[in-house]
């Protein structure tokens, strides 16, 4: 029976790659009872929830590859895995290539040349909101990376990503979340 279960499971993960999908349950390291994992989406497909972290993740669909020039987001999830500490994040309402207001990313092309987006210091202004994950939950907002960094080479990007927590009280401290590295296909736009 459990021949059977992986066959299943290996045939399920084949009809996924072939479609241009894949599932995405890599997470970043763990890092103060918390981790971050990243993913492509198109942009704006999805909402913002939060969910239990102690329940089983069930696997969801998210893009494996762009077309060259193609819009994309980054479906950013963060895992709280303390059992009594609210992690808060801050987020623009524009997108910035910053860890404490938007989220940091590293991007290097299929030729190995950084690509990552800049921050420009005198831009960072404007309202936003938080994102919140209380203890054993999950929290994911999405960011629109291909508005401040297009993926025009063909071949594979590599794409790792940092936000910072926001401190709400003295006893709290804030730290900075590391990705998973993503790996990204570019094909022709046709």
């Amino acid at each position: 029976m459990q021949a059977f279960s992986c066959s299943v499971l290996a045939l399920l993960a084949v009809c996924h790659a072939l479609a241009g999908e894949y599932t995405a349950n890599d997470w970043g390291p763990l890092t103060n009872n918390a981790q971050m994992a990243i993913s492509i989406t198109s942009p704006w497909s999805h909402t913002f929830q939060v969910g239990d972290t102690n329940n089983g993740q069930m696997p969801f669909r998210v893009k494996g590859e762009v077309k060259a020039g193609e819009p994309f987001g980054l479906l950013v999830r963060i895992r709280n895995l303390s059992t009594d500490e609210t992690l808060s994040f801050y987020n623009l309402g524009q997108p910035i290539p910053d860890a404490e207001v938007g989220v940091a990313c590293i991007v290097i092309s299929p030729s190995g040349k950084d690509v990552s987006p800049s921050t420009d210091s005198a831009i960072i202004s404007g309202s936003g909101g938080f994102t919140i994950a209380r203890p054993n939950q999950t929290a994911e907002f999405e960011f629109p990376l291909s508005r401040l960094c297009k993926l025009d080479e063909i071949g594979t990007y590599k794409i790792t990503a940092r936000k910072r927590t926001v401190a709400y009280t003295k006893a709290q401290k804030a730290f900075v979340l590391t990705s998973n590295t993503l790996f990204v296909s570019v094909v022709p736009s046709k």
